[in-house]
This record gives C-alpha cells, structure tokens and sequence, in this order.
C-alpha cells in the first residue's frame, strides 16, 4: 500500500502522561486498562503521510515476538537491504509488526488488534506450522529519535509449538534464525528489539 494514501490508526500525543512507565516500558493493570479505554474512545484513522513526522499523533503499532517455549529461543530476523522499510534494513529485529490499517477494524475495536498482528505475521511469514494466538504482554513507547516519538507499540507474544523449520519468510527478510534468549546479547538489534530483549534478559 502506497504511504501516501495508506489509513493508520493513531491517537492525540497527550494519552501517553496516562500511562505508567512511559516513556520506556509499561505493563501495569493501569495501562491496560488505559489501553482498552483508548481503544474504545480515541483511536482513529488518518493517512499515514499526514502523521508521519507530526508528534501530536502516535501511530499504533502491535509488535510481535515469536517464542518457542521447549528451546526458550525466540524468532530473529534481518531485513534486506532492498526491501521494507530503509531504516530497518540490515538491523537484527525480532518483532513482527505494522500499521493498523481501516481493515483490521471490520469486527469491532475489541478484535481489531488480533486481526491487526495476524495480518502482519501472516504478510512477512509462511508458517507449516501454527502458533498460538498472541496476547498483550506490555506497551513501549520511547522517546530517542524522531521515529521513535511518533509510533507506540503494543508488544505480543504468540508461543510457537511446531518444528524449527516450519516458519519461511519472504523476500524482504534476509535472514532468519531461532535463537536462545541467553545468547541475544551477543546481536545488534534496531532500537524497539533492543528494549524488547532487555525484558527477555530480566
């Protein structure tokens, strides 16, 4: 979908003082109930072009790890240099993620997430295998660089039960790989998988 006319949800800049830990990492009942509220009442869609660099607006973001929990290994990837977005080329990820798009609400805002982080684990992965349905473990939001204030994540975990080399991925990721949570020091990761492995760390 061109950025110019692609629809994304997002919410006033000011939600965010209602959240606890933020800017960082939060996971209290306060933020999730917090969460749900704006949801409900202050979420809307607007084109993508418009929000991108204006910092009155946060783009909502589901970003989804996927776990394995009989090798404690998580899904690691790298992008290629061609495709996706040119910030994230050659950087080390392991969330999965995107814009929530008018599409993803066609059931209501209760199930718009769901659909949301399906949609994008579908779009980047082949999976032969399934995995679970992901849940909400935390929201993170940061404030280091200039992308960083205009997108707030939705961090997910969907545990994966099948074999290693169930999962493909398409032409946008170079490179992918199951690796220990004790070892993810040992890679660079772009700045969201950074924080997102300081919480697998803990």
């Amino acid at each position: 979908m061109e950025t110019k006319k692609e629809r994304v949800a997002v919410f006033p800049a000011a939600n965010i003082e209602h959240f606890e830990g933020l800017p960082g990492y939060g996971e209290s009942d306060v933020n999730f109930e917090q969460f749900r509220l704006m949801l409900e009442t202050c979420v809307t869609f607007r084109e993508r072009a418009e929000v991108e660099e204006d910092e009155k607006w946060k783009q909502l973001i589901p970003y989804t790890y996927l776990y394995d929990p009989r090798s404690d290994c998580v899904l690691a990837y790298r992008r290629a240099a061609s495709g996706g977005d040119p910030r994230l080329a050659g950087k080390w990820s392991l969330g999965f993620g995107g814009h929530i798009n008018p599409v993803d609400d066609r059931l209501g805002r209760d199930r718009m997430l769901d659909i949301a982080t399906n949609r994008e684990l579908q779009e980047e992965l082949i999976f032969h295998d399934p995995y679970d349905e992901p849940k909400t473990l935390g929201f993170l939001y940061l404030e280091d660089t200039p992308v960083d204030r205009v997108h707030f994540g939705v961090i997910r975990q969907a545990l994966y039960r099948g074999e290693p080399g169930g999962i493909q991925h398409n032409e946008e990721i170079a490179q992918m790989k199951w690796v220990p949570v004790s070892e993810l020091s040992e890679y660079v990761f772009e700045g969201w998988s950074e924080a997102l492995v300081t919480l697998l760390l803990k």
